[in-house]
């Protein structure tokens, strides 16, 4: 995959080894794993899919998920690992990463593995999402929801946002439908969504 170590740059890593910190066994609990880098992380939620476990979060400096090491192009990221659930090995990971902050809250995988991944873009004018072969429109204001879907070789397939004119969106839960999925979210200006402009009362 591209966007290793000081590339900054997006897409998968199909690799099957230990993430940076290895798992460990409990008492009472078959295993855990840290997810860590030098800065800020934070996990925005777990989903299974037959034998794997599928983490999301975010991360502010160089972070290895298996045999890969992801930087974010700008001040933070959002990272996909998939888990063998046995152990907990790294079996594949992905970036998206921006010009400023990629938000990451919740995801779920549909029927056939595919994941989707919900949050926000914000940090000025210049954010611009980076999944590999897709160029989405700026972000004209802080915090710009987006949805963004990674298959089950851990390449992201769409990514897509939803700007709200002038102001801010969000995009906080997704459920997984046989093909695509349904998002929520919430918005302070008109919002288009295919042929129809919402509008917020109040």
């Amino acid at each position: 995959g591209t966007g290793g170590a000081g590339g900054g740059g997006a897409g998968s890593s199909g690799s099957s080894g230990q993430s940076g910190a290895p798992a460990f066994t409990t008492p009472g609990v078959g295993w855990a794993r840290v997810f860590s880098s030098a800065m800020d992380d934070a996990m925005a939620g777990v989903a299974t899919w037959g034998s794997e476990v599928v983490a999301v979060g975010t991360f502010k400096a160089p972070l290895v998920l298996g045999d890969h090491t992801w930087t974010p192009s700008g001040q933070q990221a959002v990272f996909v690992a998939r888990l063998a659930s046995e152990d907990g090995a790294v079996t594949s990971s992905a970036m998206l990463t921006a010009t400023g902050f990629a938000n990451a809250f919740a995801v779920a995988v549909d029927p056939v593995g595919r994941v989707y991944v919900v949050g926000h873009l914000s940090g000025g004018p210049n954010v611009v999402p980076k999944p590999p072969g897709f160029t989405l429109p700026p972000v004209a204001k802080n915090n710009t929801g987006f949805v963004a879907r990674v298959g089950v070789s851990g390449t992201f397939e769409l990514a897509k946002t939803f700007p709200a004119s002038g102001d801010q969106s969000s995009i906080a839960s997704v459920a997984p439908l046989p093909n695509g999925a349904i998002v929520a979210g919430t918005f302070r200006a008109p919002l288009e969504l295919g042929a129809s402009v919402l509008t917020p009362v109040g």
